[in-house]
């Protein structure tokens, strides 16, 4: 496969502070809503709710739109159970986030990492240009970063966010989550570029695309099959994007906002 860059202008018994066991129930409860394969989707309506939402101005805007199109999945019940699960988390975790914000290191060198998922291979789907675009080429396996320990960047734009949705905490979860995560892999390897692959209903993939290119660095995805429209994968934003065919970029880019 050749690919084509297209460059973008959770709760009961588990303790909040155990996040594989939290993401193991959260995987639980959620994961029949997201994949939906039961009912075939009504695009009409995916269209006419994604024409109603605001034009971004930002990544926090696109992040925040994203995060609405993923509610479109998920019964109302769920999403009140989601937000006040998500409260608790954020105020275990809020000594954390306070004592966090350390500048990430300055960019050495050019090299790739890989975020490795545990249970989906890689190699077969990397566009074969990608890692020869660097002079080095890095898989790690996927490991989560203790949550709230943020970067300065990561800090300041998480902090934007919840200024600008106070009461969200859902979404402020997300965002929490992989900005910690990330600011781990920028700490731990210093890459000039990270990719990334099932990421493209990654609410927080907008603000991370921001926090990599704050620092003269990249956020890097590909696809790892092929895809029907989705309302969930809408508003990607990538610093690069590599897809199958250019028959997905207007899928991405018009009918997703992308």
């Amino acid at each position: 496969m050749e690919g084509t860059a297209l460059q973008f202008p959770a709760f009961g018994r588990y303790k909040v502070t155990d996040m594989s066991a939290l993401g193991e129930f959260y995987k639980n409860f959620i994961i029949g809503d997201i994949k939906n394969t039961e009912e075939e989707p009504d695009v009409d309506e995916w269209m006419e709710f994604l024409a109603s939402l605001p034009e971004p101005k930002d990544c926090i805007d696109e992040a925040y739109n994203k995060y609405l199109c993923r509610l479109q999945y998920v019964p109302k019940k769920k999403t009140v159970l989601l937000n006040t699960a998500a409260f608790a988390v954020l105020a275990a975790t809020l000594p954390r986030v306070m004592r966090s914000g350390k500048p990430l290191p300055k960019k050495q060198g050019k090299k790739l990492l890989l975020e490795k998922k545990k249970d989906v291979d890689y190699t077969d789907v990397l566009p074969p240009e990608l890692p020869g675009e660097y002079d080095e080429f890095l898989p790690v396996d996927q490991t989560k970063a203790k949550i709230g320990d943020l970067s300065k960047e990561a800090l300041s734009l998480y902090k934007a966010a919840v200024r600008r949705h106070p009461t969200e905490f859902y979404f402020q979860l997300f965002l929490l989550k992989e900005l910690s995560n990330h600011s781990r892999y920028i700490r731990t390897y210093n890459p000039s570029a990270t990719a990334v692959y099932i990421n493209e209903r990654n609410v927080a993939g907008p603000v991370l695309t921001r926090m990599y290119e704050k620092t003269g660095r990249k956020l890097i995805s590909f696809m790892h099959g092929e895809y029907l429209l989705q309302m969930i994968q809408a508003y990607m934003n990538f610093s690069e994007f590599y897809v199958w065919d250019e028959m997905y970029i207007d899928m991405f880019r018009k009918d997703l906002h992308c």
